[in-house]
């Protein structure tokens, strides 16, 4: 798991099982965890305490999921999270090249399975 943060809020992606799917968390008092199904079995990762929901996998995360991620820099640009500082040469014209730069500066592989949830509390 690794946790990262923008404006936006903060975020974890938890590394699944490669043919994981159905994802849901269980918001649980004291022991909240993602489930998960592999085929007939399931699964479950036990998360810190916190609550939690789900933007997507991050190798389907859309335009539109990566917007409720990523910061943007002037009103048609997002940050490019590689760079240490924010020019206009750096911006990005979408969200999604957004959210790979974030993954990227946060050492999140892109072609790993990763589930991003965003930290509600």
């Amino acid at each position: 798991m690794k946790e990262f943060k923008t404006s936006k809020g903060s975020f974890l992606a938890v590394k699944v099982p490669e043919k994981a799917s159905d994802f849901y968390v269980f918001n649980d008092k004291y022991d909240p965890y993602l489930f998960y199904k592999i085929k007939h079995e399931t699964g479950r990762i036990h998360l810190d305490y916190a609550k939690y929901s789900i933007i997507g996998l991050l190798s389907e995360i859309t335009e539109e999921q990566a917007k409720e991620v990523v910061d943007k820099e002037m009103m048609k640009t997002f940050i490019d999270y590689t760079q240490s500082k924010v020019v206009d040469t750096y911006c990005l014209y979408s969200a999604l090249e957004s959210f790979n730069s974030l993954m990227q500066a946060n050492e999140i592989d892109l072609n790993g399975n990763w589930l991003i949830l965003k930290k509600e509390s």
